[in-house]
């Protein structure tokens, strides 16, 4: 054979191989990992929670010494809160990486449009924050460390109809996942107690003209109000309840928490939901050394910590990396975490334990109400 042709024949196998083992890995230094939460909007403080929490995660993890050598690097694509953002980030993350897993994501919105792509893929996947019950349901490769809105929905009904004795509700909802999953929770479980449902009805996600609901939902005379919408939509609400000198108490779901809401007057004495959870003083102190003393830690912080520590310990544990045993790791999941005491998953995926309270906001803070 001819030395030349050898000699060609050669280059081109070690070039072959080096391509063939970037696509597989990628940088043989790192292994990546998407996340797709709301890094811009009305709810991007969420995003920016569950983003630092899963970040200091996978920084103590890789100071440790990473997956035997490896790094964990963080991949994260803005879904915005929404369906078409959120598809778009899944697509661009699955295409356009080489990912071992994915964390998030953290609104049911982008999660309804976008696990559907990670299913296909079979990709690993652990949410952070996104409630909407179905979610799981989708694959068996998704898991969750946070509260299904089954849950909040029920706990909402029984507080308003128990606790605070109010007998006739007023629901507006955000006409997405997570705003149709608690609204119509809440409604069956109202209806069962024997309270009334006296107006029901939704809105877009980001709408702010709001008095012709407002209005309606005033002429049918009920004792609250259930928001499970999002904050620039409460906002609009709030202001038209003042301006028609319509004192009615009022709940939100576990969305309502933002710096618009709470700095603002209109926002004292709301009452909102959200899952009961921990977090320590260390990992606050943590989450103000990467994003300032200013920055206003919410639950997301400690929900994209743990679901960042579920997602390592199944890959440290996994006999390979590939996604199907990840997945089997994934279901074996029972830890310690720091939002709840313990994390273990049922066969949809979903926590096997998980609460909610209620918190209210009094002078520009949410505290838990009595």
């Amino acid at each position: 054979m001819n030395k030349n042709y050898l000699f060609f024949g050669v280059i081109v196998i070690v070039i072959l191989a080096l391509i063939i083992g970037f696509s597989i890995g990628g940088n043989n230094d790192t292994l990546k990992v998407g996340l797709v939460a709301p890094m811009s909007g009305d709810v991007s403080i969420w995003g920016t929670n569950v983003l630092v929490g899963a970040q200091i995660a996978i920084d103590e993890f890789n100071a440790k010494g990473g997956l035997n050598g490896q790094k964990i690097e963080l991949i994260v694509e803005d879904g915005q809160c929404s369906a078409e953002a959120g598809a778009k980030a899944y697509s661009a993350l699955l295409n356009g990486n080489d990912l071992v897993a994915m964390l998030g994501p953290v609104c049911s919105a982008e999660a309804s449009a976008g696990l559907p792509q990670g299913v296909v893929a079979n990709m690993p996947t652990v949410i952070a924050t996104a409630s909407a019950p179905e979610l799981t349901a989708l694959g068996d490769n998704i898991f969750r460390v946070y509260p299904s809105d089954t849950l909040q929905g029920g706990f909402a009904a029984e507080y308003v109809y128990n606790v605070l004795g109010k007998k006739k509700v007023a629901i507006i909802y955000a006409s997405n996942a997570w705003g149709q999953g608690v609204a119509n929770n809440f409604k069956t479980a109202y209806q069962k107690l024997g309270g009334e449902i006296v107006y029901f009805d939704k809105v877009s996600q980001d709408e702010v003209e709001v008095k012709d609901v407002i209005n309606k939902s005033k002429s049918t005379n009920p004792d609250m109000l259930f928001l499970p919408i999002y904050p620039k939509t409460i906002m609009a609400i709030l202001k038209t309840k003042d301006e028609l000198n319509w004192n009615i108490p009022v709940l939100g779901g576990d969305a309502t928490l933002s710096e618009e809401v709470i700095k603002s007057n209109l926002g004292n004495e709301i009452l909102f939901t959200q899952p009961q959870f921990n977090i320590s003083e260390e990992l606050k102190e943590k989450v103000k050394k990467k994003n300032g003393e200013n920055f206003m830690i919410n639950v997301g912080s400690s929900f994209g910590y743990d679901a960042a520590i579920v997602l390592l310990t199944a890959l440290e544990n996994a006999d390979s990396l590939s996604h199907e045993d990840v997945i089997k790791e994934l279901a074996k999941t029972k830890i310690s975490g720091i939002s709840n005491s313990v994390i273990e998953f049922d066969a949809e995926g979903d926590l096997k334990t998980g609460t909610f309270e209620v918190q209210i906001i009094k002078n520009n803070q949410a505290i838990p109400a009595e």
